[in-house]
């Protein structure tokens, strides 16, 4: 879809952007005393990260939902060495299976996730190079599925369809994962990071025929820049 490949496409510039950042940050780092630059930084008490990667179904999500693609967005302060409170934004991008497409008489549809949640991080470490740190929490979620036609003469954020259903909720989500990290320069302040986390959408069922199922669970695995 049109929406999906303009978001990746911001994401991928803003990542490439992090990594410019990253680059002058180790080069400046070694003009100064690595515990004066970390004393100082104020940076180093602010939490920002951005990542992309697939989302993974699980259970009986697999019956109405496709894999996809996301994006998170968190920021947050870091209160202690161990400790910090971000709020992530989570977007998703998924299909829907063939056979809920021929139930429902469609020839096309998508899934858009959004979730707003507070998910604070425990380090479990944070040396020079690697460090590793746990995320949980919850928040606020919405879900929207659309079934589309073929349009020629259409052009939208799906591209040359026409939506011809939709039907979207809002609900409670958690979620959970953990993640590892590994520090470009070792007296800088930009890694990167993987992370794999679990999302839960306490969604409806019966939004659509076929949709039997109540609830939205998804794995996220994501690859990223972050402070």
């Amino acid at each position: 879809m049109e929406a999906l490949r303009h978001s990746l496409k911001l994401a991928s510039l803003s990542l490439l952007l992090m990594l410019a950042l990253s680059f002058a940050s180790a080069q400046s780092s070694t003009l100064v005393q690595p515990e004066v630059a970390k004393d100082q930084s104020p940076l180093q008490q602010f939490i920002l990260g951005e990542s992309v990667g697939v989302s993974l179904v699980t259970g009986n999500t697999s019956q109405t939902t496709t894999t996809g693609m996301n994006l998170i967005v968190g920021a947050g302060p870091r209160v202690s060495h161990r400790w910090a409170y971000p709020v992530d934004f989570i977007l998703s991008f998924n299909g829907i299976p063939q056979p809920i497409l021929q139930q429902d008489g469609q020839p096309n549809g998508g899934i858009d996730l959004l979730v707003f949640a507070i998910d604070p991080e425990f380090f479990l470490a944070d040396g020079s190079r690697w460090g590793a740190y746990t995320t949980g929490g919850g928040g606020i979620s919405f879900k929207r599925v659309v079934f589309m036609h073929p349009c020629s003469m259409c052009s939208n954020s799906y591209g040359s369809y026409a939506t011809v259903a939709s039907e979207s909720s809002w609900q409670p989500a958690v979620d959970a994962g953990i993640g590892g990290t590994y520090r470009i320069h070792p007296d800088g302040i930009f890694q990167l990071f993987q992370e794999t986390r679990y999302l839960y959408m306490f969604t409806p069922k019966g939004q659509f025929p076929g949709f039997n199922a109540a609830g939205t669970g998804l794995v996220l695995l994501t690859f990223g820049f972050r402070l």
